[in-house]
C-alpha cells in the first residue's frame, strides 16, 4: 500500500515536470520568434545634413548684453540651436573688444551632421564664420560646433561737457568727456551764435588738456553777449576712435570783455607856446594811452597848428572792439577823429599864440621917459601880465598918435619956412 503511494508521486512529479518543461520550451520558442521577427525588421532612414546655419545674432555693442541660445533660430528643421557662448564673457559688451560666439547645433530624429563636419556654416551679422565640428558619432542627434567672429566694439562716445570763451573772446573752448583726436581741418561741423547771429568758427585745434577743442571765432565776442554752440556730427572723434554725435546749441559761458565806454580823454590839452609836449594821457579804468606830436617838436613853436596822435590800449577785460567812430573827445581841440573799433584819435588843435612885444614909456622921476619890453610869452607870464600888457599896448597906441601928429606938424612948419626962403 505505501509502495503503490510512493509510486504514484513519482509519476505525479514527472509529469509535472514535462508539463513546466513544454512551456518552458513553448515560451522560449515564442520569445526567439518574436525576436527573429524584430531583427528583421528594415531600420528607419537617417538623412545626412549637409548645410547649417543660423540668424537672429544681434551684432555685439559697447554697453550690450550677450544673447543666449534661445535668441538664435535653426536654418533647418534638421537640427536646433542647443548652446551659444561668447568669449570674451564680458557683461555687458566692453568697448573695443572683439567677441566670439560659440554656435552648438544638435541634430533632430532622422539626421545627423557628417563626422567630417561641414565646412562653412552661416550666421548672420556679418562676423567671420568657421567651419563647423562634428562631434557624437555617426549617430542621430550628434553635434556641431561653429564660431562667429564679430568685428570690434565701438569705442564709448565722447560726449559734450562744457563751453567757454577766452578773457579776448577770440575762442570757444569746448570741453569732452574724454580725450579727443586732432580736429585740425574740421571747424565747419561747428557752429557758434552770438545774440543768435552766426559767428563763423574759423580754425579749430586741440587744446593743451586734450579733453578739449579750442574753436577760433571771426569776430570777438564782448562781455554780456549771449554765445552757444551747436555740432553737427562729422569725423571728429575720442582719441580711441569713439565718434561724436550731433548736439544742439548747448550755453557757451562768456567770459570776454567789455567795451571802452569813455568818451572825454583827459591829460590831453591845446599845445602852449614854448611849453614842451606830453607824451601820456590821463589813464582811465578801461585804457591806457601814448600821445605823439606831428614834426615831433620838443617846445610848441609860436603860430602853429599842431596835430597829435592818441594810441589807446585796453586795460585787462576790456577791449577797443565797439568803439564807436567819433567816440572820443579832447578838450581844446578844433576835431578829434577814429573809427570804428580802433583806438587811434587824429587830434587837431587851434594855432599856438604869436609872441607880443609892448614897449611902454614910462615916466622917470625928474623928467623924461623909460621903455619897458613885456613879452606875452603865456608860459613865463601870468594872466594878469598879459591884460597889463594889452593896456600898455593901447597906451602905446595913442601916444604914437600924437606924436605922429606932432611930427607932421612940424613938417609943415618946416615946409612953410622952406617956401618962405626960397621967395
Amino acid at each position: 500500500m505505501e509502495k503503490n503511494k510512493k509510486e504514484n508521486t513519482y509519476k505525479n512529479y514527472l509529469l509535472n515536470s514535462t508539463k513546466l518543461c513544454a512551456i518552458f520550451f513553448y515560451v522560449g520558442f515564442l520569445f526567439l520568434g518574436f525576436a527573429t521577427q524584430v531583427s528583421a525588421a528594415p531600420a528607419p532612414p537617417v538623412t545626412h545634413i549637409s548645410s547649417a546655419g543660423v540668424t537672429g545674432f544681434v551684432v555685439p555693442e559697447t554697453g550690450g548684453t550677450p544673447q543666449v541660445f534661445g535668441a538664435l533660430t535653426a536654418g533647418s528643421t534638421s537640427y536646433s540651436v542647443m548652446g551659444l557662448s561668447w568669449s570674451p564673457t564680458d557683461n555687458p559688451f566692453d568697448a573695443i573688444t572683439a567677441y566670439t560666439a560659440t554656435v552648438v547645433l544638435t541634430s533632430t530624429a532622422g539626421y545627423k551632421f557628417p563626422v567630417e563636419g561641414i565646412a562653412v556654416p552661416t550666421a548672420n551679422g556679418g562676423g567671420i564664420v568657421s567651419a563647423g565640428t562634428t562631434s557624437g558619432g555617426d549617430v542621430m542627434g550628434n553635434t556641431l560646433t561653429f564660431t562667429v567672429l564679430f568685428p570690434a566694439t565701438t569705442a564709448v562716445p565722447p560726449t559734450f561737457l562744457s563751453a567757454v570763451t577766452n578773457t579776448a573772446g577770440t575762442i570757444v573752448t569746448v570741453a569732452f568727456s574724454k580725450a579727443m583726436a586732432d580736429p585740425s581741418g574740421k571747424h565747419a561741423q561747428f557752429t557758434v551764435l552770438v545774440n543768435g547771429s552766426a559767428n563763423t568758427v574759423t580754425a579749430v585745434a586741440l587744446n593743451a588738456d586734450t579733453t578739449k577743442i579750442d574753436l577760433t571765432l571771426t569776430t570777438g565776442v564782448l562781455n554780456g553777449q549771449t554765445v552757444t554752440v551747436a555740432y553737427t556730427q562729422g569725423d571728429i572723434t575720442s582719441l580711441d576712435t569713439g565718434t561724436l554725435a550731433s548736439f544742439t546749441a548747448q550755453s557757451v559761458t562768456n567770459n570776454g570783455p567789455t567795451t571802452i565806454s569813455a568818451t572825454a580823454i583827459a591829460g590831453v590839452t591845446a599845445p602852449i607856446t614854448e611849453a614842451t609836449p606830453i607824451t601820456t594821457v590821463t589813464a582811465g579804468t578801461d585804457y591806457t594811452g601814448t600821445v605823439s606830436w606831428n614834426t615831433n617838436p620838443t617846445t610848441f613853436a609860436q603860430s602853429t597848428i599842431y596835430t597829435a596822435t592818441i594810441t589807446l590800449s585796453p586795460t585787462t577785460g576790456y577791449t577797443l572792439q565797439g568803439v564807436t567812430t567819433n567816440q572820443f573827445t579832447i578838450a581844446g581841440s578844433t576835431s578829434a577823429v577814429n573809427s570804428a573799433d580802433v583806438g587811434t584819435i587824429t587830434v587837431i588843435f587851434p594855432a599856438t599864440e604869436a609872441t607880443v612885444i609892448a614897449v611902454v614909456e614910462t615916466p622917470i622921476t625928474g623928467g623924461g621917459n623909460a621903455n619897458q619890453v613885456f613879452f606875452n610869452n603865456p608860459v613865463q607870464q601870468t594872466l594878469q601880465l598879459q591884460t597889463q600888457i594889452q593896456e600898455q599896448k593901447q597906451i602905446l597906441i595913442a601916444d604914437l598918435k600924437i606924436k605922429l601928429i606932432d611930427l607932421i606938424r612940424q613938417l609943415i612948419i618946416l615946409l612953410q619956412e622952406q617956401m618962405k626962403n626960397s621967395l
